[in-house]
């Protein structure tokens, strides 16, 4: 399962968001596929791939205290054009 994870965070956190993720190598049961940032506006932004929401829900939950997290489940477009709901059937 695909989910966009958005981690907004507090200038003065930096430092620490810095530090945490440097020593970070993996989450749990969750695979990093990109990971993008926009430090102007700490916002940090990952596509990761996990079993189910709850799971990846659970990885990023330890990073509450240094910002907000939003999960958003996503799904490739390409697998939405080539579906039946295309077509509304």
């Amino acid at each position: 399962m695909l989910s966009m994870v958005i981690f907004t965070f507090k200038p003065e956190n930096m430092g620490q968001v810095l530090k945490r993720r440097s020593e970070e190598d993996s989450i749990f049961d969750v695979r990093n596929i990109g990971e993008w940032s926009s430090i102007e506006t700490g916002r940090v932004f990952r596509l990761v791939e996990g079993g189910n929401l709850e799971t990846t829900l659970e990885a990023f939950r330890t990073w509450g205290h240094l910002g907000k997290i939003e999960v958003v489940s996503v799904k490739r477009v390409e697998g939405l054009m080539a579906s039946d709901q295309l077509n509304g059937t």
